[in-house]
C-alpha cells in the first residue's frame, strides 16, 4: 500500500521497496465454511485465518480431499511469530470476550487445522 513506502525511525526516513502484504482476500474469511460464528472470528489473530484458509488450498491443491484425510494420523506444525494483533487489542480497549484467549494464543493454530479436518 502507498502509505508504507515511507517510514521514519529515529528521525530517518526510510524508502521501502519491498513488503510482503496480504492480499485484501484476507480480510474476507468465510465463516460459515470452517464452521466458526462471526463472534468468534471477530477476534481471531488473522494469522489463524490464513493457516485455515491456506491449509485448506494446500490439502485440494495436494489432489486430496478434506473428507478423505478426516481421522488419519497427520502430524500438523505452524511457525508463528509476533503476538502483535493481542497487543493491538489490549492497546485499543477491545473487549475481552470467551474467544479471546483461542483466538490469539499461537499454540491454538496447529489444533485449529487438526480440529477442522479432523486429523489425529
Amino acid at each position: 500500500p502507498r502509505e508504507r513506502w515511507v517510514w521514519e525511525s529515529f528521525g530517518t526516513a526510510l524508502e521501502l521497496k519491498w513488503g510482503g502484504f496480504c492480499p485484501e482476500s484476507f480480510l474476507n474469511f468465510d465463516c460459515g465454511f470452517f464452521s466458526m460464528s462471526r463472534a468468534e472470528v471477530s477476534v481471531m489473530d488473522p494469522q489463524q485465518r490464513v493457516v485455515l484458509q491456506q491449509s485448506f488450498l494446500a490439502i485440494e491443491n495436494s489432489g486430496f480431499s478434506s473428507q478423505s484425510i478426516s481421522g488419519r494420523k497427520v502430524s500438523v506444525t505452524v511457525g508463528v511469530s509476533k503476538n502483535d494483533y493481542a497487543e493491538l487489542m489490549r492497546e485499543a480497549g477491545a473487549p475481552i470476550s470467551s474467544f479471546v484467549s483461542t483466538g490469539t494464543v499461537h499454540s491454538i493454530i496447529a489444533n485449529r487445522v487438526s480440529y477442522q479436518y479432523d486429523l489425529q
